[in-house]
């Protein structure tokens, strides 16, 4: 994310409503049972179904930029040029 997704014509654009309405989330209990055991763990899960039932799935026990996952410097500095750009 960078600030261009907040500006106004952005949030107002009938296709990104779209797309919302195609996401959800949802609670995996395996997930907060494993949390409560392993309180340094952030597991989470992301499944994308496709429009003809083919499923893609993958799982990370901390998310990018975590003390257990960090991220690269040149990671940092692209990021960071993006949000630069984008303002």
């Amino acid at each position: 994310m960078t600030p261009r997704q907040y500006r106004e014509d952005y949030l107002t654009n009938s296709r990104v409503h779209e797309m919302t309405q195609k996401v959800s989330a949802v609670e995996d209990g395996s997930l907060n049972a494993h949390r409560r055991e392993n309180p340094r763990h952030v597991p989470s899960i992301v499944r994308i179904t496709t429009t003809d039932g083919e499923e893609y799935e993958t799982r990370v026990g901390y998310p990018s930029g975590h003390p257990e996952r960090p991220i690269s410097d040149a990671e940092i500095e692209g990021k960071s040029g993006r949000c630069l750009r984008s303002i």
